[in-house]
């Protein structure tokens, strides 16, 4: 009876003590699965790692060139000069002939600037930008006591191809354009003929 009793006391010790420590292959797949996802991890930061460094990169580069602003062509420099190669005196609209000039398309070319009718203007520089071209800067009148209204002035830049000392073309920043020839003052209709204009363009 206690060879029973002392044999069913050293099958339960062997019966806890294989349900308590784990076997050596249970230990093995263990660490190999620990392992396993270790290296999985390590994997995985190696492949993000290369993405989340070039992030802030590839937003910099999308900032700086949202961020640019065009590049705007400038107008050409020119040489400054005093007077516009024109000959002094009054000048008609083309499609007028000289004996048909009036107010609307008659002009008077000072040295210092050109005056229409109603509006003188007064030249404030003067470039050449070309063999025939030239960019003015000019400051005009329009209105006043004269006229009964208030009156208004403003600066103006416009382009004038000359291509002889008797005509020219001009062109305005705003697009207005307009072309005229030299009339011999004789040539005018009174009360133009035989105004003084001496003062105005000597």
């Amino acid at each position: 009876m206690r060879r029973v009793s002392l044999l069913l006391s050293i099958g339960l010790l062997a019966a806890c003590s294989e349900t308590s420590a784990p076997s050596g292959s249970e230990v093995a797949a263990a660490t190999n699965e620990s392992d396993t996802v270790a290296s999985t991890e390590s994997e995985g930061e190696g492949e993000t790692m290369p993405v989340a460094t070039s992030l802030p990169v590839s937003g910099e580069a999308a900032g700086d060139t949202a961020g640019a602003e065009p590049q705007q062509a400038s107008a050409p420099k020119g040489e400054t000069v005093a007077s516009l190669p024109l000959q002094h005196g009054f000048y008609v609209a083309d499609g007028t002939s000289c004996g048909q000039a009036s107010n609307a398309t008659l002009m008077l070319v000072r040295k210092s600037g050109i005056n229409t009718s109603r509006v003188p203007c007064d030249f404030k520089s003067i470039e050449k930008t070309g063999a025939n071209s030239y960019r003015v800067t000019e400051t005009c009148s329009e209105g006043g006591a004269a006229w009964g209204t208030e009156e208004h002035i403003s600066t103006n830049v416009s382009t004038y191809e000359i291509p002889n000392n008797t005509s020219f073309t001009t062109k305005s920043d705003s697009g207005w354009e307009s072309s005229a020839r030299y009339c011999p003052q004789s040539s005018l209709p009174e009360p133009w003929r035989n105004n003084d204009i001496a003062d105005l363009i000597n």
